[in-house]
């Protein structure tokens, strides 16, 4: 009887010990903000096997665990954090940034966040408090004096960029994930991209096929969104620039249990500016509104994120026309409004640990709408000549199932794409037409050797176009870590692009423009190489990196004559397209002071005239230093660049054949510097930056038809670049609330 007792007794005993009960843990940051998307692994049965959770909007998880479970807790950016548990009693788990990580996590082109330097392409990271500095409200500004990208100026158009030569279709702009459509020209407008909710931008140089489809050839430019917030968040941002800039917004962000809520509104105006202070109607650069709004709500149920958002747009466009002759008491006034309607779905399903699946969906809709009226200037009165609607759609869907374990030899992810434009309107042929591609994709990273020093990423993707047929796309991407610091990197892809719609079809005229579509043309195709060295030795980085594109019947925007007042492009395929070039950069961080030092050299073969086969080169020179005071939470930055002559294609009538034909000019170098100060007060609660850009005032470019042709020569015009030198502040107001 007493044996059987003492056998009981003990058996309560091992089992209580081993007991498995619930218990709660919240991660949180060295502020005490709650960590969304932690991943916890802990030994939760009596087989030791390990079980995966995922910690919510407001950095919860609840474990099953035993007592003397040991977990295991890390996020990009923080270093791991490893503990037994003891007891089931709630804890909060506090982790520790890594300094070397802070703002250098990457999201293109990968199964999650990666670390810029695990990443296998070359990429750009400009952070919140780069684009707080610069004073940038839209992307053309965050954008202005970055290397190897350029940036040009139509007042009805707005901003558009090349990178390493490329541009126009060749260049993807994503927000969160999500494709920007609404190309005029080629070019998405930059000023139409709002940053005051963006976390950071990243910039892929070359190649990415692949993973984002035919219109990624020269490169991804993506705008990752504001995620992690406290409990409650209120913000409030207002802005001067001395040429005539007013904005203000703000953002309002709650949370509920597992629920987050945010509302993001604002407006920006630009009242227009002139050069010619006596004409006070005509203004070279045209007045400009904008209202903005941003509504989205996510859900998180442990291993499952959903997300839905909606984001509305509304510019208006003033182009008040010169007095006409005779009597100079009427004029013709244009009006162009833009309209953009985003609506996103994401839905992220944590497997375990390793393998998770990501769906993201989309139905954006861009309309812009001319309209032309007569203006009686003494009575006021107006008189409409023309309206017309250009309407575009898109239905995107992009799903990605991705197997990520550092601990294995190989890391794969695979997907789909599907996307279908469809454009409708007065100035599209039989005024409705669409195209649709579809498209299956897969990488995989195979590690070699025990340090995994070796990584190569062979990729392929096969699509289906219902205007053209595409071929399978493969790229190959390697990454090797040498000794010391130094990491190698190059990748090849080859390169489609079916033309757009809008190059297709659209036909754009008014008295300023006159874009017409080419149903003649035919698919791009090419070959891509890039390759880049990087070398960090202390608190010094080098990179080194080169490129190659070569692009067979490249679709350009062809202008037809530097001297017309109207300016008038049309579609081409251009025989052939090459584009080489390199680049140097160095930066070193002292403490509080930081300096970047780059340069850039850069050819382009567009071998437009039979007799041209050599490369026409220009360069670029950069320098950025900033210096913090810590002591006064204060960051003075200068950011200059140097870009030399570039070349452009128009085209001019020939009598000896009777026909068009293409040619190169040339756009004369210049210089751009800005700098800024920035502080923080009331417990870091007000940040204010004041600013002043394009101190050296440069307005107008000179536009020549021939590389030698002098100041002076006929054979010229002036495109407006900058608006000169200007001043203004940045007021941002930040109120949080934490449970």
């Amino acid at each position: 009887m007493i044996l059987r007792v003492c056998y009981l007794f003990f058996l309560i005993i091992f089992t209580l010990n081993n007991l498995v009960g619930q218990v709660t843990l919240q991660v949180v940051d060295e502020n005490n903000h709650p960590l969304a998307g932690a991943h916890v692994v802990s030994n939760a049965d009596d087989k030791n096997r390990a079980q995966f959770s995922v910690t919510n909007f407001k950095g919860w998880v609840e474990l099953n665990v035993k007592k003397n479970s040991i977990i295991k807790v890390s996020h990009v950016g923080f270093y791991d954090f490893i503990d037994t548990l003891k007891s089931s009693i709630n804890r909060t788990i506090k982790l520790t940034p890594n300094s070397e990580l802070i703002n250098e996590f990457v999201v293109t082109a990968t199964n999650g966040k990666t670390r810029s330097n695990e990443h296998l392409h070359q990429v750009k990271i400009i952070n919140a408090k780069t684009i707080a500095s610069k004073g940038a409200v839209t992307l053309k500004d965050a954008l202005t004096n970055e290397l190897n990208l350029n940036l040009s100026q139509d007042q009805f158009l707005g901003t558009g960029l090349t990178l390493n030569g490329l541009g126009g279709e060749n260049i993807k702009i994503l927000i969160d994930g999500v494709p920007v459509i609404g190309r005029l020209n080629g070019n998405i407008d930059l000023s139409q991209i709002n940053l005051n909710n963006i976390e950071q931008i990243e910039i892929i140089e070359g190649p990415v096929s692949v993973d984002y489809g035919s219109n990624a050839l020269g490169g991804v430019i993506h705008l990752i969104s504001k995620k992690n917030i406290p409990k409650s968040k209120f913000v409030l941002n207002s802005f001067y620039e001395s040429v005539g800039n007013y904005n203000i917004d703000g953002l309002l962000g709650l949370k509920h249990k597992n629920l987050n809520f945010g509302v993001f509104a604002g407006r920006n105006f630009f009242d227009g500016f002139n050069p010619n202070p006596f004409d006070v109607r005509f203004l070279l650069w045209k007045p400009k509104e904008q209202y903005f709004g941003k509504a989205n709500v996510a859900l998180n149920l442990n291993k499952s994120i959903l997300k839905i958002s909606s984001k509305v747009f509304r510019e208006i466009i003033q182009s008040k026309g010169s007095p006409l002759a005779p009597f100079n008491e009427t004029a013709l006034d244009q009006y162009f409004t833009t309209y953009r309607i985003d609506n996103d779905f994401s839905f992220t399903k944590y497997i375990n640990q390793n393998q998770k699946i990501e769906i993201t969906s989309a139905y954006n809709l861009y309309k812009r709408t001319s309209q032309t009226f007569f203006k009686n200037l003494v009575t006021l009165a107006e008189t409409e000549n023309y309206n017309r609607d250009d309407e575009f759609k898109l239905i995107f869907s992009r799903g990605i199932y991705s197997f990520d374990n550092n601990n294995k030899f190989i890391r794969f992810k695979a997907g789909y794409h599907f996307n279908k434009e469809i454009s409708e309107g007065e100035r599209i042929e039989s005024n409705i037409q669409s195209i649709t591609d579809m498209a299956i994709f897969s990488t995989a990273n195979f590690s070699f050797f025990n340090n995994k020093s070796l990584t190569f990423k062979p990729g392929l993707r096969y699509s289906y176009n219902s205007a053209f047929k595409s071929p399978l796309i493969p790229s190959i991407n390697i990454k090797y870590d040498f000794p010391k610091n130094i990491i190698f990197r190059a990748s090849y892809s080859k390169g489609f692009r079916a033309p757009s719609l809008k190059e297709l079809y659209f036909v754009f005229v008014d008295i300023n423009h006159n874009i017409l579509g080419n149903k003649e043309l035919k698919s791009e195709s090419g070959n891509h190489f890039t390759g880049s060295v990087n070398l960090s030795i202390k608190n010094m980085h080098v990179k080194i990196s080169g490129f190659h594109n070569s692009i067979k019947n490249q679709i350009q925007s062809v202008q037809k004559s530097i001297l017309s007042d109207s300016q008038e492009y049309q579609f081409q395929n251009i025989a052939a397209f090459k584009s080489k070039g390199g680049s140097v950069n160095f930066a070193k961080n002292l403490k509080q002071l930081s300096v970047s030092v780059g340069g850039s050299y850069i050819g382009l073969n567009q071998n437009a005239e039979i007799s041209s086969s050599n490369f026409i080169c220009y360069h670029e020179l950069q320098s950025n230093v900033s210096y913090d005071f810590t002591k006064y939470k204060t960051k003075a930055a200068v950011y200059f660049k140097n870009t030399g002559k570039q070349p452009f294609l128009y085209s001019e009538f020939s009598p000896s054949n009777n026909s068009e034909l293409v040619k190169k000019g040339f756009i004369e170098a210049y210089n751009s510097l800005d700098a800024s100060i920035s502080f923080s007060i009331f417990k870091q609660k007000l940040n204010i930056v004041f600013f002043a850009k394009n101190l050296f005032n440069i307005t107008n470019l000179n536009q020549n038809g021939t590389l030698n042709a002098s100041a002076h020569s006929t054979n010229q015009s002036l495109i407006p670049s900058f608006w000169g030198r200007s001043f203004g502040a940045k007021l941002s107001y930040h109120m949080s609330k934490n449970k």
